[in-house]
Order: structure tokens, then sequence, then C-alpha cells
């Protein structure tokens, strides 16, 4: 910030120190606007991804009431979420024949496992699932095997 000097015609005598509180409540203003429009260019610069995740998470919190974000849910124990399937795969595990999805709530997903199931009527991807079961695996990979589920219909 610059110092005030003594004005610039030795005859004047004044210091030219009247224009800080105007030049501040300026910079104030203009920082105010900055923060307006960087909120904008914040919102127009996402990915389509970190839309798509906004917009997931938003439907499901309002159609569920009782459903825990899953960016919220500890292994091991029991949990009830609500998200949209995103793939659906037939997985053998131990030559037992599996359906996996990846249920995705706009703040984290997760694998949903039936293990001796060849196919499940009604889930495909873009289907909206709410799942009830315990949560496995790990913090990085969690899973629920042979939930209790119930079908939504899908994100608008």
């Amino acid at each position: 910030m610059r110092t005030p000097q003594a004005c610039c015609a030795p005859s004047c005598g004044e210091d030219d120190r009247s224009g800080y509180p105007e030049t501040v409540a300026i910079t104030r203003q203009r920082s105010d606007a900055s923060t307006r429009r960087a909120g904008i260019w914040s919102r127009l610069r996402r990915s389509l991804t970190q839309l798509e995740a906004d917009q997931v998470a938003e439907q499901v919190k309002r159609a569920s009431s009782d459903a825990t974000p899953m960016s919220q849910c500890a292994i091991g124990e029991r949990v009830c979420v609500e998200g949209l399937v995103r793939a659906v795969t037939l997985r053998p595990i131990n030559s037992n024949p599996t359906v996996e999805i990846d249920l995705f709530d706009g703040t984290s997903s997760v694998t949903v496992a039936w293990i001796g199931r060849r196919k499940l009527p009604g889930i495909t991807p873009g289907r909206r699932l709410v799942v009830h079961g315990r949560l496995a695996g790990s913090d990085v990979h969690p899973v629920i095997f042979n939930p209790r589920y119930e079908l939504r219909p899908g994100i608008e």
C-alpha cells in the first residue's frame, strides 16, 4: 500500500491523504463484484460430471428423507442409501454368478452385489434405487452384499 505524500506543488502545503477512504470503499465494492463474478465463473467452469453429481445429490436428497448420504456412511454399519444406477455388471465370484451395480448418490458411490443371481429385473442404468444392507469392503471400495432394495423412477 502506498504511503501518503505531500502534494507535489510546493506552494500548496496540503497532504495527499484525503483520497484514501474513497479508494478503500471502491476497492471493497470491486471485491464484492469480483466475488459474485467468480461464483458465476466457477459454476460455468464445472465439468459435466460435477454438474450431474450436484443434480443427482439434490434430487436424491429431495426424494428420500430416511436415506443417508453415502459419503457419511461408515464401514460395518447398517445403511439405507439411495442413488442412481450407473452400471450393471454380471461377474462371477468364486464360480458363483454375481450381479454388481455401481450406485451413485452425488456424494459418493458404492458397489452393490447380489451373489447367486444372474439378473435382477428392473435394475438398469439410469434407474433410481433405495438399498438397505450392511456396508462392507473398505473406505476406498465400499460394497453392500445381497441387500434389500426398492425400485424408484429414474432421475429426470
